[in-house]
């Protein structure tokens, strides 16, 4: 940084930046975005189509064929020669096509994660796009927070930054508003907050001095973009897996050279056809089309409001056996209302005769300094209050707005109150504190989970004093708070103290004990409406809901059993008694347990790593920066769209919409996209081998080449080219939430796949060669009994196409016209065979002749008892659908 930003006080950097602590005004803010431009990583160039389109080029098969072009010239064999150029240009077509339309998608993608700030403009907090930064921009952050640009602090408080993305270190890094030396590396520059990184720990507020392309992490950025990327482990398997096939094929072709040549057929013709057949049985479509499948998969994933960020994790999806969730926003709306509030007295169970003045009194009070102790803010209170933006957590958010509506304004009420000191919220300590002026004085207020105020708490505010909390007291409060959260109310506790010599911060007032309580706030978040029903298609999908929550047990047991997850006492377990239990005990506890209550973050990541141990793939649903390591840990991390940055940042997934409903939707696509890349497989692995077989049997007893290069390319072209794109955006999704998550290691191939593809194999073969044998000596034209083979392979090739949508249901009972993309390829196809078979200048150029009605009639009664054998054994490998 050619300013050294870290070697300056606060005030300098300040001054320099032009801009205060009340941040810039919107106007000037304008005309620094438009003199800067907006704060945006440089991005890697989008490849253009021509360099995609020259990328398919590169293919070692089609170099292949382009050396069979050159021996087809060299033969004078023009036809054969112009059809493997014709050959070359599809398949270089549609693997362009499939490529592009996966970068596609995966840019559309990537243009859906953003950034958000916190930012104080015109004296106001409001939240905006990280794009919208610019230098002199005053930014506040916390715990869970993604730093958006590179900043200088100027106030900050127990701050600790994760910058791992910039030095490789993995410890926090304890950040201060103290200066550096001009020499001083990146990673003692403690005054300097760096794009890209996450505050781990603390608050603090900061002036922007870079943005965009002028920040340190895009100069990484910039060199990064050289790097490759590397293929997802399905990819990987699926390309061992046609490397063996082609290790298969290529032995083949030099057994039907070495046949042909044994048979007088010369050397030229025979490598000619070899070749063809090479190209043709060899899978080269099944790379792209599972690119463009896992692609496809995500975007549809998006229409459902659930944003797929790693391809990697898409083939991950439709193993999961377990989804751990909290309740808050997923399985309920996130919107927490306030319901009641209890104060004084009523805390202890009791309640006030007609209309008391001083009970209207205590609970105003309680309101107001719980609205003091909170975070929260409405980012536009100028505008309607339908229109409010509410920016903190939902149960801080929804005590700041019931405030208001009592009258209360929360930026009235901080002008009366300044803020001397705050301490953040944090799922450790379970509560907040605001330390504030009061005339000469000071008072403190703190909000949080009842029993964690109630125990730093030693007396309580009754009418029309504070009254010391007896033993009996406190009892009479914990059964009122049972009662309360065994309703599904969520309580939270408000207590104060007075001091009438001014603290300087929170630090000097010790473990804040001495507390008097004023009150529990009482408040309530609806049930989603979808919630039941979504936990009950996942136990049917054979995937159990784990509810994992930091509220009271009592709470978590209502929520539970209001969505239908077990709530049997037994079936409880709370984060006490997970301190309690060894690791060896816990991982068979997790077998039965499905609520747990009061956990911490440390608890969550024990609860994934037992569930991992037995063998479960878990899909864990989290929020905030506490939810972060078991995010990272379960094998699907998800993060809601409402959630911190650091839980997006590590997680797989992104609810946009939060809703538990979205889980499912994901698993369902990943289940789907597993199907179609298993249709392709087999469609591909089932047709090509066919040929092979064909081709080594009829030269075994002596028949004539069954095919010439020029037809096995163009049925090439109808079978491969055309119906893979369509099975690979099949939407047939019958069932598929009814079957058991298939083994995270299961095979592409299964065994019953395997059998099925085999006793393909053996029909294909045998009624190939026997119709071929058939053809020769019934109509006693070898280019006649070439034409009938050649429309037969055709008609198969597009009739098994339909056979592999489904492996569970037959053939005449599946809507074949439900896949308009697969129906338009096999009309296309059904079109060439017949334009090869009746076009003079094709006929010519392929070596077809026309087919009178007896012979098309004779294809057609081969062609249906080949599918019909197929289909049977379908039922017979795949018994009801079990064994997919």
């Amino acid at each position: 940084m050619q300013d050294l930003w870290y070697a300056q006080d606060a005030e300098s950097v300040l001054s320099q930046m032009r801009s205060s602590i009340p941040g810039l005004r919107e106007d000037e803010a304008h005309v620094r975005r438009i003199h800067f431009g907006q704060n945006k990583f440089p991005r890697q160039k989008t490849r253009s189509d021509i360099d995609l389109f020259v990328d398919q080029l590169k293919n070692p098969l089609l170099a292949l064929l382009a050396v069979a072009w050159g021996i087809s010239l060299s033969l004078h064999h023009v036809t054969d020669a112009f059809f493997i150029g014709i050959f070359i240009l599809v398949n270089t077509g549609v693997g362009f096509y499939q490529e592009r339309k996966a970068m596609r998608a995966l840019e559309a993608l990537h243009a859906l994660i953003t950034v958000s700030a916190r930012v104080r403009r015109d004296g106001n907090e409001k939240i905006v796009e990280a794009e919208a930064l610019v230098p002199g921009d005053i930014i506040i952050l916390s715990a869970g927070d993604k730093v958006p640009a590179d900043a200088r602090i100027i106030s900050c408080r127990d701050l600790r930054v994760d910058e791992s993305a910039l030095t490789g270190e993995w410890l926090a890094v304890f950040k201060s508003t103290e200066t550096a030396p001009k020499d001083a590396p990146l990673a003692e520059r403690v005054s300097l907050l760096y794009t890209g990184t996450i505050v781990e720990e603390g608050t603090a507020e900061a002036v922007v001095v870079e943005t965009g392309r002028t920040t340190e992490l895009a100069q990484i950025a910039e060199s990064a973009y050289s790097m490759s990327v590397r293929e997802t482990p399905l990819q990987e398997r699926i390309a061992h897996l046609a490397r063996f096939a082609a290790v298969i094929v290529v032995v083949l072709i030099i057994i039907i050279v070495i046949l042909g040549i044994l048979r007088g057929q010369s050397l030229g013709e025979t490598f000619v056809v070899a070749l063809a057949l090479a190209v043709s049985a060899i899978p080269a479509n099944l790379l792209p089309a599972v690119t463009l499948i896992l692609s496809i998969g995500m975007m549809r994933s998006l229409k459902r409001r659930v944003l797929v960020r790693r391809l990697a994790s898409s083939e991950t999806l439709g193993s999961v056996t377990v989804i751990c969730t909290d309740k808050t926003g997923t399985l309920t709306e996130g919107k927490m209302e306030v319901s009641h509030i209890l104060a004084g007295r009523e805390v202890l169970g009791e309640v006030f005769h007609g209309e008391d003045k001083t009970a209207e009194m205590l609970r105003a009070h309680a309101l107001e300094r719980g609205v003091l102790g909170t975070d929260a803010f409405i980012e536009n209170p100028e505008d309607d209050i339908y229109e409010w933006n509410i920016r903190g957590r939902p149960t801080e958010g929804a005590i700041v707005l019931e405030a208001h509506r009592q009258g209360l304004e929360k930026r009235s009420l901080e002008s009366n109150f300044p803020v001397i000191d705050r301490l953040v919220f944090s799922s450790a300590e379970k509560f907040s504190a605001s330390l504030r002026k009061n005339g000469n004085g000071a008072f403190l207020s703190v909000v949080g989970a009842p029993e964690v105020v109630l125990a730093r708490c030693t007396s309580i505010h009754a009418k029309p004093r504070k009254v010391a909390l007896s033993v009996g007291m406190r009892n009479k409060i914990a059964a009122c708070v049972e009662q309360l959260a065994g309703s599904g109310l969520r309580l939270v506790a408000v207590a104060s103290s007075e001091y009438k010599k001014k603290p300087y911060d929170i630090a000097s007032l010790g473990e804040m004990n001495g507390l008097a309580l004023l009150g529990f706030v009482a408040l309530k978040d609806p049930l989603r409406a979808d919630a039941r029903e979504s936990v009950l298609t996942a136990e049917r999908a054979g995937v159990r809901t784990l509810l994992i929550t930091g509220d009271h047990p009592a709470t978590a047991l209502s929520i539970a059993r209001e969505v239908g997850i077990p709530d049997k006492p037994e079936m409880l377990l709370l984060g006490t008694d997970l301190d309690a239990l060894s690791d060896e005990d816990l991982d068979e506890r997790v077998r039965t347990v499905t609520i747990f209550a009061r956990v911490s973050p440390e608890h969550k990541l024990r609860i994934v790593r037992a569930l991992q141990k037995r063998q479960e793939v878990v899909a864990m649903v989290g929020d905030g920066v506490n939810d972060a390591p078991a995010l990272h840990a379960a094998d699907i991390g998800i993060a809601v769209g409402s959630g911190t940055d650091v839980a997006k940042e590590v997680a797989d997934i992104v609810l946009l919409d939060d809703s538990f409903r979205s889980v499912l939707s994901a698993i369902e696509e990943g289940r789907l996209m597993f199907r179609n890349i298993r249709k392709v497989f087999a469609y591909l692995i089932g047709d090509d081998f066919s040929e092979l077989s064909l081709f080594v049997g009829a030269l075994l007893v002596g028949l004539p080449l069954p095919l010439l290069p020029a037809q096995i390319l163009w049925i090439n072209i109808v079978e491969d080219a055309l119906p893979v794109v369509g099975l690979a955006v099949d939407e047939d999704r019958a069932g598929i939430m009814q079957e058991a998550p298939r083994r995270r290691s299961e095979p592409l191939a299964s065994e019953p796949l395997r059998k099925w593809l085999l006793a393909i194999f053996c029909i294909t073969g045998v009624a190939t060669f026997g119709a071929f044998f058939v053809f020769l000596h019934a109509v006693g034209s070898l280019e006649e009994a070439r034409s009938m083979l050649f429309a037969l392979l055709s008609i198969d090739s597009l009739i098994l196409s339909l056979s592999v949508r489904s492996f569970v249901k037959p053939l005449w009972r599946s809507d074949i016209f439900s896949n308009s993309t697969l129906s338009g390829a096999i009309l296309v196809g059904v079109v060439l065979t017949a334009l090869a078979l009746y076009v003079p200048p094709l006929q010519q150029m392929l070596g077809t002749v026309s087919l009178p009605i007896p012979d098309l009639i004779l294809v057609g009664f081969i062609s249906a008892v080949e599918i019909m054998l197929i289909e049977g054994y379908k039922r017979v490998f795949f018994g009801g659908g079990k064994n997919v």
